[in-house]
C-alpha cells in the first residue's frame, strides 16, 4: 500500500489503474458477482473519464500523492457528476448504479486506509420517474378503489375500468395526432 502514497502527479492516469485494481479486489472480497464487478469497474472508468475531462482536472494535476488526488473529490464535485448525468438524460437506473458504484469505490478507499471519510455516502440516488403507462395505470387503480369504496359491483367496476382505460388511450392518441406531443397525465 505504500506504493499508493508515492505516485507522482504526472502519472495521474496511473491513479486510475491502481485504484481500479484495488477496487476490484475489494469487490471480490465482498462477494460481488463477476457481472457486478464488471459494471462497477465500467462505472468507475466513466467517473474517471468525467473527472479528467472536467474543470476539476487542474487541482488534480497539483496532487503529489494518491491521498491528495482523492481529497479533491469532494461532495460538491460528486454532485456535479450526478448533475452531469442528469443533463445528459442518462436513464435513472444507470445513474443510480453509477452512484452506487462510486459509493462502493469510496468505501474501498476507506477500507484500504486511503480516506477517513466517504464523501459519496451523502450522494442520494435519483428518484425513479413514473412513465406515462404507469401514470395511466395509477389513475385507473385509484378509480377502481373509489368504485369499490362506493360499493359498486364487480361487473360495474370491470365495465367502468374498461371504459376509462379506452378513454385514456383515446385521449393520448387524439392529442398525439393533433399536436404531435403526447398528453402528459398529471398525478
Amino acid at each position: 500500500m505504500r506504493k499508493l502514497q508515492n505516485i507522482i502527479s504526472s502519472n495521474m492516469h496511473n491513479y486510475q489503474s491502481i485504484l481500479e485494481i484495488h477496487f476490484v479486489e475489494f469487490l471480490r472480497a465482498s462477494g460481488s458477482s463477476a457481472k457486478t464487478q464488471k459494471n462497477y469497474r465500467c462505472d468507475l472508468n466513466h467517473f474517471f473519464q468525467w473527472i479528467f475531462s472536467s474543470e476539476i482536472v487542474q487541482p488534480l494535476k497539483n496532487s503529489s500523492s494518491l491521498n491528495e488526488f482523492l481529497i479533491v473529490l469532494t461532495v460538491p464535485k460528486l454532485n456535479n457528476y450526478k448533475d452531469f448525468l442528469l443533463q445528459k438524460s442518462v436513464p435513472t437506473a444507470t445513474i443510480n448504479r453509477r452512484l452506487s458504484s462510486i459509493r462502493m469505490f469510496f468505501s474501498a478507499c476507506q477500507h484500504f486506509g486511503l480516506m477517513s471519510d466517504n464523501p459519496a455516502k451523502s450522494i442520494s440516488n435519483v428518484p425513479k420517474q413514473i412513465t406515462q403507462v404507469e401514470k395511466k395505470e395509477k389513475i385507473l387503480q385509484e378509480f377502481i378503489k373509489e368504485l369499490e369504496y362506493e360499493g359498486a359491483s364487480k361487473k360495474t367496476i370491470s365495465n367502468y375500468a374498461s371504459d376509462i382505460k379506452q378513454f385514456l388511450e383515446w385521449l393520448e392518441s387524439a392529442h398525439t395526432n393533433n399536436l404531435k406531443d403526447p398528453i402528459r397525465l398529471p398525478l
